[in-house]
Order: structure tokens, then sequence, then C-alpha cells
């Protein structure tokens, strides 16, 4: 076993007190309430650290609304979209869980509530899309769909499909995207 070079722990410490010493909130065009300390961010911020939500498998935490403070409604400004979805109990619970960015590059933050998927943005905590199901013998399908006519595909169902084909796949169930026009 080789020795542990310690100069070069402290100087990852020391670098990291001043990434977040000269912290600035992203300009985005929009005013919001950035956290302005180290402190302030992780209170609000649970970083899973990966870009699915398998940590939150292990330990059976659930995303909610109240983890981002940003989140914003469904505007008004919207449209219904037509998804047939279909997903196993297994799938469904694992969904349930949500996801919560683990890195800033990350769009997405998605609950669930009484059956309905939120999908909001994670810079402008703007909600994108929410998914409604519900259980018919055992497996659970899209029964209502709604879309953002601010953001969201505006009126492009295919875009929807795929863009919602890997969120769920990807964020919510840890599959590689498939491209179902293939």
């Amino acid at each position: 076993m080789g020795k542990v070079d310690k100069s070069k722990s402290k100087n990852n410490k020391r670098r990291k007190k001043e990434v977040w010493s000269g912290w600035k909130p992203p300009q985005i065009g929009i005013e919001l309430d950035w956290p302005q300390t180290e402190e302030e961010l992780k209170s609000v911020i649970w970083m899973g650290g990966k870009d699915d939500n398998s940590d939150l498998v292990k330990t059976g935490r659930k995303t909610t609304r109240n983890d981002y403070p940003y989140i914003k409604p469904l505007p008004e400004n919207r449209r219904k979209a037509n998804l047939h979805l279909s997903y196993t109990k297994e799938e469904y619970e694992r969904m349930r869980l949500g996801f919560m960015p683990g890195v800033n590059d990350d769009r997405w933050i998605i609950f669930e509530e009484n059956d309905v998927f939120y999908f909001h943005r994670f810079v402008t905590g703007n909600c994108i899309f929410t998914i409604r199901f519900e259980e018919q013998n055992g497996s659970y399908h899209s029964v209502e769909t709604w879309v953002s006519m601010e953001e969201g595909p505006r009126d492009d169902d295919r875009s929807l499909i795929e863009l919602v084909n890997v969120v769920i796949n990807e964020r919510l169930l840890g599959r590689k995207y498939v491209d179902l026009y293939e």
C-alpha cells in the first residue's frame, strides 16, 4: 500500500472552498431568489449525483415539489396531448420516486402527486408537461397529458412522445434511450 499525499487532499479542499466563495447565480433573464451560499444551496437541492433515479431507488427517498422552491405551476396557456403510455406496477413504483438532478446541466425535476407526474425545467422551475396515470388491470396507463404552450412542444405530439420517452426511460427508469421511430 502506498503513502497518501496529504498535500493534494488539502489543495482539493482549498479548491472546493474557492469555487463556492466565488459562486454566482446564473443569469437567465428572470428574477429568482437564488441561494447565495453553499449552505443555502445544499438546503435547496438534494444532489443525487447520477443521471437517473438509481440513488432514490436505493434509499426509497421520493422527490417532492418541496425539494426545490422554484417550482411553478403549468401555465394556463397549455394544450392537451394524446399520449398512450403503459407501465408495469414495478416500473410505475420506480417512476413514482421521481428525479432530482445530480449535475447542473441536467434539465429536469420530476415528481409525482396523486398519480400525476410533473416535469419541470431545473433552471427556471417552469412546468413543461404533466401526465396523469390510472391503474387498469395491474398496469398503469396515461389518461391525460397537458403541455405548456410557452416552452413545451407546441403542436407536435411526435416531438412530445420522443421527449417523454427519453425523460421517463433515462431519468425515471434508468434505461438507455430507445428511438421509437427506427
